[in-house]
């Protein structure tokens, strides 16, 4: 058959999913019409729909080779690099389509967004702009230069893009949340537990609105609004120890110190084992605040015993005993501490206080 006839046939195979035969096609057509770019742009599509991206690449680049403003190619091409986040290949690419054709909203947000990924904020924001005047309902261009204000602590902007974006797309929870970011960093609390409420409400199976709700209740101080939130981010997501560190602060105000260090006790079992250490010291500073001086101090015994060099827990080992009036336990973790921090220049606040207290002891 005629090379359109061959490249109809693979388009149709393409469409249903039937990669092997719509690739043999489309090849055929390419042999058969070498120079129907049409043909090879379709190849390359198809390349990349069925996750051949080597070769759709490859293909792409030999397109844009051809005729080097072929806008299809080169839209194509960057926005497969830009997902896989190579974006030192991606600009440049878009960059070109800006060239011919600056009113292109979608290259100038690509253009914003490759430079984000490379993080030259800065630079982006002009770009992010232009697409946003070019098409003012386009939400991605929006919600990317709401995240760069974001960093810049600009939180009124912030919370005028995002309410733009919300606007744009009510049902997105994401967006929702964002705002009550916005409000959180702002340290308007009430305003950030409506719109993580309303971010819960739109999506009730994500961890992390109600673990955002639990610590803006926690700043608030309603102690037992923030457990409730806790537990439910617990109860969708329990393999992260932030959502067990957050539940145990919240228990701590309360005088519910027992659940407090159960919630502890189960951060450390999900915790990476990396971080146990550093958990375990938490634990401890936990118990040393509501006076269990002993219990504090099999907790600081633990984090030295997982990793010897942590000098907050030998620190705080040498505190304890001195809080239980052990003067020769205290003495011994005081000085392995000195030992431990010699070579540092700086004298600490620590340095300071073990000094005077050992001064005190030999008198």
């Amino acid at each position: 058959g005629s090379a359109a006839a061959r490249f109809q046939l693979g388009m149709c195979y393409a469409n249903t999913n039937d990669y092997n035969q719509a690739r043999r096609f489309l090849r055929e057509a390419i042999a058969l019409d070498s120079a129907n770019m049409n043909y090879r742009f379709q190849y390359a599509r198809t390349l990349t729909q069925f996750g051949s991206l080597q070769e759709a690449e490859s293909e792409y680049w030999s397109i844009i080779q051809r005729d080097s403003l072929f806008y299809r190619a080169l839209f194509q091409l960057g926005a497969l690099l830009h997902d896989q986040k190579n974006y030192k290949r991606s600009l440049p690419l878009f960059g070109r389509i800006i060239s011919a054709y600056p009113d292109d909203f979608l290259s100038q947000f690509y253009v914003g967004s490759s430079l984000v990924g490379l993080g030259k904020q800065d630079s982006a924001e002009s770009f992010l702009r232009k697409s946003m005047d070019l098409n003012p309902t386009f939400v991605p261009a929006i919600v990317t230069l709401g995240s760069i204000r974001l960093l810049k602590k600009d939180y009124l902007e912030v919370l005028r893009l995002y309410e733009m974006a919300s606007a744009l797309r009510p049902a997105n929870a994401d967006y929702v949340y964002r705002i009550g970011q916005a409000y959180r960093d702002f340290n308007d609390h009430e305003r950030a537990v409506v719109f993580f409420k309303k971010a819960a409400i739109l999506d009730s199976t994500n961890a992390l609105y109600f673990a955002q709700l639990g610590f803006v209740y926690y700043q608030l101080k309603r102690y037992h609004l923030s457990v409730d939130a806790n537990k439910k981010a617990i109860s969708l997501d329990n393999d992260n120890p932030r959502y067990f560190i957050n539940l145990s602060l919240s228990y701590s105000p309360m005088d519910s110190t027992d659940l407090a260090v159960k919630a502890y006790e189960s951060a450390i079992r999900a915790t990476n084992p990396d971080e146990v250490a550093k958990l375990y010291v938490g634990l401890g500073s936990l118990l040393s605040d509501k006076k269990r001086y002993r219990e504090a101090l099999k907790a600081y015994q633990r984090a030295v015993d997982i990793d010897p060099s942590n000098r907050d827990a030998v620190f705080f080992i040498g505190w304890m005993y001195d809080m239980l009036e052990d003067v020769p336990a205290a003495t011994k973790g005081y000085e392995r501490y000195l030992k431990m921090t010699a070579a540092d220049s700086v004298s600490t606040s620590r340095k300071r206080l073990i000094e005077m207290r050992l001064k005190q002891w030999k008198k």
